[in-house]
Order: structure tokens, then C-alpha cells, then sequence
């Protein structure tokens, strides 16, 4: 499985209980002002494709590794400095260009969409680059480089990215 990131506008209008349901969200965080009126609204930046679905479940692993406890584990206590990393799917949802310490779930029509911070997720991979210079495993490399471009080109553009995940067999490949 292959995720895909698209920087740009959220695809929702004022009049959408999404927008609504995202305005009490951040007010919440304190965000309400730049969340009306800094965020990009209309602009669609591109995509990019960051990687499969093993690359990412071995950087989780390896973030695991770093807090010296096995992944399952640090997504059973929730007592990690990884939230974003291990408690937003990573494969779906949406990363907004706000700082806040957890990621959170809308539920909509009975589907869940997943909000992140790309802020704080830059952070957490921040914290994994030392380790994973010592590693020097290539494959992990790249997609965590893929995903620290993604989060400094949402926080460069003030723009959300929105993250979906494309089964080869979907798209044509074996």
C-alpha cells in the first residue's frame, strides 16, 4: 500500500458541520483566529507520494525503539512523547498547520477523519534523526524525510496536507 499526501486547502465550506465541528476544536486549542483566518482556504499545493505502509510501521517501530519500550506496548499506555506518530493513522486523515500535543477524531456520517498537528509531528521526527543516522537504514531514511518535507511545507504555507493510502492492486501494480 502506497500513502500519498496532497498539501492543500481543506475541502470543506462554512456552511459544512465539518468546518463547524473543526472552529469549536480549535478554539478549544486556541487556534480560533489563525484556524478563520491565517489557514489555507483555497489553494491546492500538489502531491507527493511519501511511501508504503512497512516503511512507515518500521519508523514506528523504530520510534519505539528509541523510548526503549516495543511499539505495542507504547500504544497501549498512550504514555509516549510519539503521539502523532503512533495514535494518528498516518495513512489517512488530515495534519493542520497548529501547534497541539494529541491528535484528534471528527466522526462524521460514521466514518472517522483524523486531525494532527504537523507542527508537533515535525518535532517527533525530529527527535528520531539521531537514531536514525546511527541506523543508516535507507528505506526508513526516506520516508521519514518524506514526511518531515511534508510537515515544513505545510508550516512554510500555513496549509493543511491531507493523507490517503492507495492499494497497489488498486492502481494497476502488482
Amino acid at each position: 500500500m502506497t500513502i500519498t499526501a496532497s498539501v492543500r486547502n481543506l475541502p470543506i465550506s462554512e456552511e459544512d458541520s465539518l468546518y463547524r465541528e473543526l472552529e469549536i476544536t480549535m478554539q478549544r486549542l486556541g487556534h480560533l483566529v489563525a484556524y478563520r483566518e491565517k489557514l489555507n482556504w483555497s489553494e491546492h499545493y500538489g502531491e507527493l507520494q511519501l511511501g508504503e505502509r512497512h516503511q512507515l510501521q518500521r519508523l514506528k517501530k523504530t520510534a519505539a525503539k528509541n523510548e526503549g519500550v516495543p511499539l505495542f506496548w507504547a500504544k497501549l499506555s498512550k504514555n509516549t512523547l510519539f503521539q502523532h506518530l503512533f495514535f494518528h493513522p498516518n495513512t489517512e486523515g488530515y495534519y493542520l498547520p497548529f501547534r497541539f500535543s494529541e491528535p484528534f477524531v471528527i466522526e462524521r456520517e460514521g466514518k472517522k477523519i483524523w486531525f494532527g498537528s504537523s507542527v508537533r509531528l515535525l518535532e517527533e521526527l525530529g527527535w528520531l534523526e539521531m537514531e536514525l543516522n546511527q541506523q543508516g537504514d535507507e528505506e526508513i531514511t526516506a520516508i521519514w524525510k518524506a514526511y518531515c518535507d511534508l510537515c515544513h511545507e505545510s508550516s512554510e504555507r500555513f496549509s493543511p496536507f491531507h493523507l490517503k493510502h492507495i492499494n497497489d492492486r488498486d492502481s494497476g501494480k502488482d
